[in-house]
């Protein structure tokens, strides 16, 4: 089960649970363990003071820096091993992104 926090609308945060997508063969499941909130975006997202965004899209993935383990590897990984700890940043935080869950700079730690 895959559990996410967003942000619906300024002040409005919801815990969703959704049931975990397939893994393509390229992808990995991390576990998240932490989360930190980004007080220059994330904050003013939250509170409907961003600036730099006058049309807000919702609802919005939070925490986009995060520290988990990695649980499961699609078929042609390499790179990573199930039970490695990783520090990451998503690639899109907003809900429209590729493919939800999909990361980028991965780092082992």
């Amino acid at each position: 089960m895959n559990t996410r926090l967003v942000l619906n609308a300024p002040r409005k945060l919801e815990w969703i649970s959704e049931g975990d997508s397939v893994l393509s063969e390229d992808e990995i499941r991390v576990e998240t363990h932490a989360c930190g909130i980004s007080i220059g975006a994330e904050m003013p997202q939250y509170l409907g003071t961003d600036p730099t965004d006058v049309e807000p899209v919702y609802p919005r993935k939070v925490g986009y820096e995060s520290a988990g383990r990695v649980m499961e590897i699609g078929r042609s990984v390499t790179d990573f091993k199930v039970a490695i700890a990783l520090s990451l940043f998503t690639v899109s935080r907003h809900s429209g992104s590729p493919r939800p869950g999909r990361r980028s700079g991965f780092l082992l730690t």
